[in-house]
């Protein structure tokens, strides 16, 4: 489907200091940012990963302070600039070409009278537009109005209190639910964060087969936007902060769960609508998805599929997987125990499942809960 039209912005009065990462679609690489990569003496290349190096935190709210552990380079990573990235998140054709140090200095630069991006965001918005550095600067200033005109700096303080909160509680690593949970799911039941994979990262799922056109009356287009903006802020600053720790870039799980879809559901354009809002915040986080998972698909849902990957980019392509059950390279990531979590909430869906949140300052402190509600901020709810 389109993505959703993204409503109009005020002009920013001074540049926003944030840590955002944001998802697009595939961009068509160009050559229009040579200018920035020529004097580049680093390449794209497998090498030893750096040490670990102070946040800014004038432009890195949600970064950790301390207790960095950067992880050696592994099989299939590449080291870019300060960070490894999956050999998959490469754009074509850009392997070996350009400085990604020299691009991510470029992109803040040119940024700067608009809005200050740190090292993870400006290479993330990178990635997502094919190293076009122009591109990069067209998104950011989307960004920055994006961010000013819903406060969104606002909300990211308030998220990272709540963190906090939940880390020095007697269940650490978990927490209640965003604003207006509660209502979104009477429209369709969605768990964001709800698993935690091998690596660290976050899995979310979306039961997309549960939405009831019943409820697309009831259920205000406010709300979906404000949940939608809380949800991809609060799996934002956990990306953030475990790859900054890590000194890997860490990405969001999504698994979209199509037991119970029908034709009828696919053909209601006032449902269809209320579920782009409830994704539509995820434009403004480039690169941020690691891998899609669409399970428990139609036969007819998985042929076509088999034809549409034909004409994507292998990069897009990569993250992208369909089956008309669990895929093996799904159960893979979560391992044996978040695979027996996802397999009890795929049996009964339901939305009171509480977030999660990995412990990165203590990992060991990572609880996987699928009932009951940790106590916490009245700003959930």
């Amino acid at each position: 489907t389109a993505a959703p039209t993204m409503a109009e912005a005020a002009k920013p009065s001074s540049a926003s200091a944030h840590p955002i990462a944001a998802e697009a679609p595939t961009l068509t690489a160009t050559t229009s940012h040579a200018k920035d990569t020529a004097t580049a003496a680093a390449n794209l290349a497998p090498k030893a990963a750096p040490p670990a190096k102070a946040p800014d935190q004038a432009h890195d709210v949600g970064h950790a302070s301390k207790g960095s552990t950067h992880l050696p380079l592994s099989k299939g990573y590449l080291q870019a600039g300060p960070y490894q990235i999956r050999e998959a998140q490469i754009p074509e054709g850009c392997r070996g070409i350009h400085s990604v140090a020299a691009l991510i200095q470029a992109v803040q630069s040119r940024c700067a009278n608009t809005i200050q991006l740190s090292d993870q965001t400006a290479l993330r918005f990178l990635l997502g537009c094919n190293l076009d550095v122009d591109e990069c600067v067209r998104r950011a200033q989307g960004l920055a109005q994006w961010r000013n005109a819903n406060n969104m700096d606002g909300l990211r303080r308030q998220l990272s209190e709540v963190i906090s909160t939940s880390r020095a509680a007697t269940a650490p690593g978990t927490l209640q639910h965003l604003p207006h949970h509660a209502e979104v799911n009477k429209l369709v039941t969605l768990n964001p964060c709800c698993l935690i994979a091998m690596n660290g990262c976050p899995v979310s799922i979306w039961h997309v087969g549960s939405a009831t056109a019943s409820a697309v009356s009831s259920v205000r287009d406010d709300a979906l936007r404000a949940w939608s903006r809380s949800t991809f802020e609060f799996v934002d600053i956990w990306l953030t902060e475990q790859s900054d720790l890590e000194g890997r870039l860490a990405g969001h799980i999504q698994i979209f769960n199509l037991t119970g879809i029908s034709f009828w559901q696919l053909s209601n354009t006032a449902l269809i609508d209320k579920l782009k809002l409830i994704f539509s915040a995820g434009e403004h986080y480039l690169e941020a998805v690691s891998h899609i998972y669409v399970i428990n698909s139609s036969s007819l849902f998985t042929m076509g599929w088999k034809l549409i990957k034909g004409f994507l980019s292998p990069r897009t392509a990569s993250k992208l997987c369909v089956d008309s059950g669990l895929p093996k390279d799904l159960l893979a990531a979560l391992g044996p125990a978040a695979t027996q979590q996802l397999k009890g909430l795929l049996d009964k869906p339901r939305g009171d499942v509480p977030l999660l949140y990995h412990g990165i300052s203590d990992p060991a402190a990572v609880h996987v809960r699928t009932s009951g509600a940790a106590s916490g901020s009245q700003f959930f709810s």
